[in-house]
């Protein structure tokens, strides 16, 4: 016969042991807190030191995490199911409370890499980088786990520019201008993540770039700046319809194709058919006055869209754009809000008009429990107002 243990025996080993995912590093929360299980965080330390990076810029300190063990990230890729839909991300951080870092800088990347493809051998790994570690020696390793996509961030080929865009060295600058072509020969797919400057490098420079990179495709980031920015503002000022006809005329010229989610003249990428039914519900139910709250970035095209989209529904349709006060600077895009300020546009409103039946609010800015980057919570806000809200 087996020799249980007596119960208060039990207890008492359970009690003292830890709780094991205690043990996980913060990685792993912001993982479960933001729902984006693809999204494998390995470090956040970087080689490089960009004029355009929020961590000296943002109204909290950024959270710098040492590089992730292998032995957790091995547990995580585990628990991945195997029917997960990719491609798996490295080293993407959202929604940003954890610094972003170099995923070629980690010394174990092979090793983490093996357990990937041990799991799933044909699923898309991308990996972000600023490209000045990526050797021809590295290169040939790295081709062993294809398929792979490299995203290189730039602003310039012009060497003076990016060194002072990236605060590196000669060496780094011709390993990450070379990186691309080397990358392709070794049948490894490549993105370039481009920050366009044209107040700091030129529009002329930023033809080369586009030039000497076709027909790569590219991802276009707006270079921000927030009221702790230190230096030459003047470098990160930009007109968004100027960029967008010169990224137009840039394609078709050097045939590339490209993605900038702040495109003006583009549609939002909206639940049309959820808004249209929850305009009519609050129709149906004795209500008329709708307020919808969104950045600053979207304020036009979501105004043009809900008018269509509320045509025939007799309800009042009232766009907002929510200023960003908490960073200041020329941030105006909906993925760094905060509540404090959604609060502080919907108490400015309410001095001159009466209580809307219902407030949307984008869901952007918020994790899977309702946080935003400052640790509030959209419950509370909820809380403090007598008042219908739907998060959009």
């Amino acid at each position: 016969m087996t020799n249980i243990p007596p119960k208060s025996q039990l207890t008492r080993a359970i009690s003292a042991s830890q709780i094991p995912l205690r043990n996980f590093s913060d990685y792993f929360l912001e993982t479960i807190a933001t729902g984006y299980e693809n999204q494998i965080q390995i470090t956040s330390k970087c080689n490089a030191k960009c004029v355009f990076c929020s961590n000296e810029q943002n109204p909290f300190e950024v959270k710098r995490c040492a590089f992730r063990e292998v032995s957790e990230i091995e547990k995580v890729v585990w628990s991945l199911p195997h029917s997960l839909n990719g491609p798996i991300c490295l080293n993407e951080s959202l929604p940003g409370r954890i610094s972003e870092g170099e995923a070629f800088s980690h010394p174990n990347l092979f090793e983490i890499l093996r357990i990937i493809r041990n799991k799933f051998p044909f699923i898309l790994i991308k990996i972000t980088t600023n490209g000045s570690m990526l050797t021809l020696e590295l290169i040939d390793k790295l081709k062993n786990f294809n398929p792979i996509e490299v995203s290189i961030s730039t602003s310039s080929i012009n060497k003076d520019f990016w060194q002072k865009t990236y605060n590196l060295s000669d060496k780094h600058y011709d390993i990450a201008l070379n990186a691309s072509q080397l990358l392709i020969k070794n049948k490894i797919g490549v993105v370039i993540n481009l920050v366009p400057m044209p107040s700091f490098v030129g529009w002329e420079d930023l033809e080369r770039t586009f030039k000497f990179f076709a027909p790569i495709p590219f991802y276009i980031y707006a270079p921000g700046y927030t009221k702790y920015t230190k230096g030459d503002l003047k470098k990160f000022e930009y007109d968004k319809i100027e960029l967008s006809d010169f990224l137009d005329k840039m394609s078709k010229k050097y045939n590339f194709i490209y993605e900038w989610t702040l495109d003006p003249r583009l549609s939002l990428d909206l639940d049309h058919k959820n808004i249209i039914q929850q305009m009519k519900n609050i129709f149906n139910n004795g209500g008329k006055n709708i307020l919808w709250l969104t950045s600053v970035a979207a304020k036009d095209r979501m105004e043009k869209q809900i008018k269509t989209l509320g045509i025939g529904i007799p309800v009042n349709n009232t766009i907002l754009d929510v200023k960003n006060h908490t960073y200041g600077g020329n941030i105006e895009v909906a993925g760094l809000l905060v509540l404090r300020d959604v609060e502080k546009t919907i108490n400015e409103y309410l001095k001159y008009n009466k209580k809307p039946d219902m407030i949307f609010i984008p869901r952007m800015f918020l994790d899977k429990f309702g946080f935003d980057l400052l640790g509030d919570n959209v419950l509370d806000l909820f809380k403090r107002f007598d008042v219908n809200f739907f998060v959009l």
